[in-house]
């Protein structure tokens, strides 16, 4: 009875071993069969040989744990640590700056028309232009300094420092590195970049905070534009970063924040008021009047231009028709509006300004649309077709800016334009030497050839104004001839030129709309107020 009781048992025993052997063994063969072989020999040996065989599976599993740990944490791309890392490289940071009585510094890095050269060269190009960009970005922080791809086209460096100083020389440096042109092949491309600084203190102390006021500090950079660096104080905290800016823009629309307020624009031949440029006036609540070159390039990321900018045409051709009402003899007078290329970009763009137009009862003529030179760049196509099919409504188009550095002749081709709008810079390099003007000079006879009509923009002098009048440019608008105003204000220009043309007395302005003390005649004079 025992004998053939453990016999069963020894008999049970091996069954079992040879039935785990071979049920390893398969496992093995499905990943890899030479091990295999290796396994089922040494598991006939014993449980001692199998542990071995174990051991040595354990290892090359753990150097594949190890390994995809560390591209879960890496860019594939550039191989920099990414966003995933950040925390860990944050805390080393600022465990190094508070080993050596330092700060950790954050620099927030994004790269300006990047998309621009995937557009125009192809995604090949744009990877290897990614990855030179890390390279060059590494060198210029070691040692001592970490970059991060944080996303896209946007690094972030890590940095222990003895102060503000360090960590602006580190931002210039990086400028520099970046601003160099890239050779990729047979193409040289240029690019430049944005960065916003934050330094750890006893407020900033941990990485989360660190990098939200590096955000912040880019963010103003950005608005200031190419290649800018800017530097987080603690009156920044209320301003607008990447992280919070769609979320309060969306409150500032919903709750009626945003106005137009209007520029006058003059003839220059007479003085005479001829029309207005609209611009968006953002009056937050707690912080006041917010600049537009914050908030405007955060409108156009999220997004919300499309909404807000249908708005503001919308009010425009009602604020047009409002003036042809009351000065009807004169034609009113023509409001010009900003577009941007996102907007242009809607399939029904032409649709939303004829509808505009006639829920206004506003002449089309009186509208004319606005873009800058540069800022089309990245959807050329697209942009310039529409503007063709608006224009067909009767609406003017003008290009503004031209002249600066990113403008091409080759958009004078595109469309048939109404208006040139001249640069700022030539316009303030008037009072500094012959060559701007020569160049002003020029661009009015083009203007003129094409049947265009001649803008200058910002005009800031008495001697601006007179350089262009004696340089033969059609109209102006700036801070010397006339600060942007609510509509109410423009009201009373429009009343008052009515009333100077039908000799008649300016009619009595109300306590709440009349302006600062002010300067005489409109038809009479070149400029026509100054407001302090």
């Amino acid at each position: 009875m025992f004998a053939a009781g453990a016999g069963t048992a020894v008999v049970g025993l091996i069954a079992t071993w040879l039935g785990v052997a071979g049920a390893l063994g398969g496992w093995f063969a499905d990943t890899d069969p030479l091990l295999a072989n290796v396994a089922l020999t040494l598991l006939s040996a014993g449980p001692i040989a199998f542990g071995l065989v174990a051991f040595h599976r354990a290892r090359r599993m753990s150097g594949a744990s190890r390994e995809l740990r560390r591209l879960s944490r890496h860019d594939p791309l550039t191989e920099l640590p990414n966003r995933a890392a950040l925390p860990d490289v944050m805390a080393r940071a600022f465990t190094a700056a508070r080993g050596h009585t330092m700060q950790a510094a954050a620099l927030f890095c994004d790269l300006d028309r990047f998309k621009l050269v995937n557009d125009t060269y192809g995604h090949e190009v744009g990877d290897q232009l990614m990855q030179a960009v890390a390279a060059r970005i590494t060198d210029a922080v070691h040692p001592g300094g970490t970059a991060v791809r944080y996303g896209g086209d946007e690094f972030i460096v890590v940095h222990p420092v003895s102060g503000r100083s360090e960590a602006e020389r580190i931002a210039a440096k990086l400028v520099r590195a970046l601003e160099t042109p890239f050779e990729l092949g047979s193409d040289t491309v240029r690019i430049s970049v944005s960065i916003g600084v934050a330094l750890s203190d006893a407020e900033t102390n941990t990485g989360e905070a660190l990098l939200r006021d590096a955000d912040v500090a880019m963010y103003q950079a950005k608005s200031l534009g190419p290649g800018a660096v800017c530097v987080f104080d603690h009156s920044m905290r209320s301003r607008l970063s990447r992280s919070t800016a769609e979320g309060r823009l969306r409150e500032a629309i919903d709750g009626n924040e945003f106005s137009l307020r209007y520029e006058p624009v003059l003839d220059l031949r007479n003085g005479e008021l001829l029309g207005v440029r609209a611009l968006l006036h953002w009056e937050e609540p707690r912080r006041g009047a917010v600049p537009a070159r914050e908030f405007m390039p955060a409108l156009e990321e999220t997004g919300l231009i499309i909404e807000l900018g249908s708005w503001a045409i919308r009010e425009a051709c009602r604020h047009a028709r409002r003036w042809r009402e009351m000065a009807p003899e004169r034609g009113g007078l023509q409001v010009t509006v900003a577009v941007t290329a996102r907007q242009l970009a809607q399939a029904n763009f032409r649709d939303l300004v004829a509808e505009a137009a006639q829920a206004a009862h506003t002449e089309h003529t009186q509208l004319c649309l606005a873009v800058t030179d540069g800022s089309l760049a990245e959807d050329i196509t697209d942009a310039w077709t529409m503007l063709r099919h608006v224009r067909t409504l009767g609406v003017q188009v003008a290009l503004e800016g031209f002249g600066g550095a990113s403008s091409t002749v080759s958009n004078l081709r595109r469309v048939l334009l109404d208006q040139l709008g001249i640069d700022r810079t030539l316009v303030m390099g008037l009072d500094h030497g012959t060559e701007d003007a020569a160049i002003v000079e020029h661009l009015v006879e083009l203007a003129h050839r094409l049947g265009m009509v001649a803008v200058a923009a910002d005009v800031d002098s008495a001697s601006q104004l007179a350089e262009l009048r004696r340089l033969g440019c059609d109209r102006a608008r700036g801070p010397f001839l006339g600060l942007a105003l609510p509509v109410e204000e423009i009201d009373l220009l429009v009343l008052k030129a009515r009333a100077e043309a039908d000799e008649l007395a300016v009619p009595a302005m109300t306590p709440a709309l009349a302006p600062a003390p002010a300067a005489a005649t409109v038809a009479a004079l070149p400029r026509l107020r100054k407001y302090v």
